[in-house]
């Protein structure tokens, strides 16, 4: 059963996704700046290019495609709430081994909770779309 909340969040995901995606891309060094990656390599510009350029992008693609119905709406939702768990927990794992938020800009102390909150819907779309 498609619940209109499932697509709402479809859409924002596929949304911020995609703009993220294609801001990285386009400006790695500015894309890096506002998560305080502050001393980048040609190498290191690639890198953030690839993994939040490239993979955001295609998950944000594929989060506007299970909205409209391409492919599976589970599959979409699926994998955000894969992605942005792994994320929240790669972010929660380097917040217990720095003990703590300090040395952290607001950006990433914000991105704690916006992977957490983000997994936690993707995971309620997912419920309530069964």
């Amino acid at each position: 059963m498609t619940h209109p909340f499932s697509t709402i969040y479809l859409a924002v995901t596929a949304l911020f996704f995609v703009g993220s995606g294609a801001y990285a891309l386009a400006r790695p060094l500015s894309f890096a700046g506002a998560l305080d990656l502050s001393t980048l390599r040609a190498g290191g510009l690639n890198e953030v290019r690839a993994q939040y350029g490239g993979f955001f992008l295609v998950l944000g693609i594929t989060c506007g495609l299970a909205m409209l119905g391409v492919v599976d709406r589970r599959f979409g939702l699926g994998a955000a709430a894969i992605t942005l768990g792994g994320v929240a927990g790669g972010r929660l794992f380097g917040l217990a081994i720095d003990r703590g938020v300090t040395g952290y800009g607001l950006g990433i102390r914000s991105l704690v909770l916006v992977d957490s909150a983000g997994c936690a819907l993707a995971v309620a779309a997912l419920m309530l779309d069964a």
